[in-house]
């Protein structure tokens, strides 16, 4: 499994706006997808399921990860 890091959006006071902020490290799974639901209908995006590092699973948006590791080759 290749290491990620994750982050979440956070309300920062001082620029009056939502930042994406680094929130840990954790081990990258596979990619799966979810929805929400509106009023006129149903949107999809895709998610990446990570294992943080007391073991719990977490699905993050996939623009929300980002791999540490080079895999080996490249």
């Amino acid at each position: 499994m290749r290491k990620v890091k994750y982050f979440e959006m956070d309300y920062n006071k001082a620029m009056n706006k939502r930042v994406k902020c680094i929130k840990g490290i954790a081990k990258f799974h596979q990619f799966g997808f979810d929805y929400e639901e509106y009023e006129d209908g149903i949107g999809n995006f895709s998610v990446a399921i990570i294992e943080l590092e007391d073991g719990k699973i977490k699905m993050v948006r996939a623009d929300m990860i980002q791999f540490v590791e080079v895999r080996k080759g490249e």
